[in-house]
């Protein structure tokens, strides 16, 4: 007798699991004065992606998969590189901080304490505000001083003998960074509620 065996045969169909897309996104400089440029640059392994600013000061859209675009703005921005495939997106964001150099009035220290007679002041101007490339000038005092004072800042020591008001000494050096002011006054009790620098900023090129 013949048995017949029936055969069952099975197709094996896979599918790959597509991931999102790779995306890497710069700008350089991220510091940039009011005016100047900085450069994007994006790549992915997408087809193309999308490039959107806020504030929507500038306008780049629709852009090539791996490419750069050098771009002049007017203030902080915040730019948004996002790219798809497969319906799976992906998304990588830089800010470019502007600053302004007519928007700081000067050095402003506060008193801390009293030290061998003298009255400290001191005062931390952070970088991320006010990044290296904005640079300071001449240092003018509003009006002369009883005593001397002595300003440090960025290795320099510079001492604004009575009544001499103005000094070059900073010019070029960081607006950022710790500033140390001694007043040598008769007693601590004498000196001022605090010290104002004036200072003339301007930005790197």
């Amino acid at each position: 007798m013949r048995h017949a065996i029936a055969g069952v045969a099975l197709l094996l169909v896979t599918t790959g699991c597509v991931s999102a897309p790779r995306v890497t996104f710069s700008a350089v400089p991220p510091f940039i004065c009011k005016g100047q440029a900085t450069t994007l640059s994006w790549d992915t392994d997408a087809s193309g992606a999308i490039i959107v600013a806020s504030p929507a000061t500038v306008t780049i859209g629709p852009v090539a998969a791996r490419d750069s675009r050098r771009i002049a703005l007017s203030e902080t921005t915040v730019f948004t590189v996002t790219a798809t495939k497969s319906d799976k997106s992906s998304t990588a964001r830089q800010e470019v901080t502007v600053v302004d150099a007519a928007d700081a009035q000067g050095v402003h220290l506060d008193p801390k304490k009293c030290e061998n007679g003298a009255s400290i002041y001191e005062t931390d101007i952070p970088s991320d505000k006010w990044p290296e490339i904005v640079r300071m000038g001449d240092v003018t005092l509003s009006s002369p001083l009883a005593f001397d004072l002595i300003v440090e800042h960025a290795g320099q020591k510079v001492t604004f003998e009575k009544g001499k008001l103005a000094t070059a000494a900073f010019a070029g050096t960081p607006f950022s960074g710790h500033f140390r002011a001694t007043l040598k006054t008769a007693k601590c009790d004498d000196a001022l509620d605090a010290v104002v620098l004036p200072t003339n900023l301007s930005c790197a090129p």
